[in-house]
């Protein structure tokens, strides 16, 4: 505002194109007016003690912005698409490495069967719990 003989001009200045859509202006700041507005005093107060906590808070941030944490928030995309892709790999190799081919299932039973010692264990796995996990693999 400027004062030219004895009248009251106001100038308005654009603002940059950063502040206008989702810049700093564009964030709301409830917690800035959130005081008691009876007392004039002590609207003043809280007022200047919200603005700080605010300015406090944005500091943080900028903080963490510059440390290695930020690279978190950056490329959160990134750690998602790595973390599929490597919890595929690892399920792609314990399918497959577990896996025992069709043609080659016989030999396996014969290999089995060929050994000296069998435990207790062994005869159970191979007489009641291989046919149910063949049989629910197939269907």
């Amino acid at each position: 505002e400027i004062v030219r003989e004895k009248r009251l001009e106001r100038v308005y200045f654009p603002l940059p194109q950063s502040c206008i859509s989702g810049g700093a202006l564009d964030k709301p700041f409830e917690g800035m007016y959130d005081t008691n507005r009876e007392d004039p005093d002590k609207k003043n107060q809280e007022f200047l003690d919200n603005m700080i906590l605010l300015i406090d808070r944005e500091e943080r941030n900028s903080h963490v912005r510059a440390s290695w944490l930020a690279f978190t928030v950056v490329h959160w995309d990134l750690l998602c698409t790595i973390s599929f892709w490597w919890s595929l790999l690892i399920h792609v190799v314990l399918v497959l490495g577990s896996y025992v081919p069709l043609f080659l299932r016989d030999k396996q039973q014969e290999h089995l069967l060929a050994q000296d010692e069998i435990t207790d264990a062994e005869i159970f796995m191979q007489n009641v719990l291989l046919p149910i996990t063949t049989d629910a693999a197939f269907w």
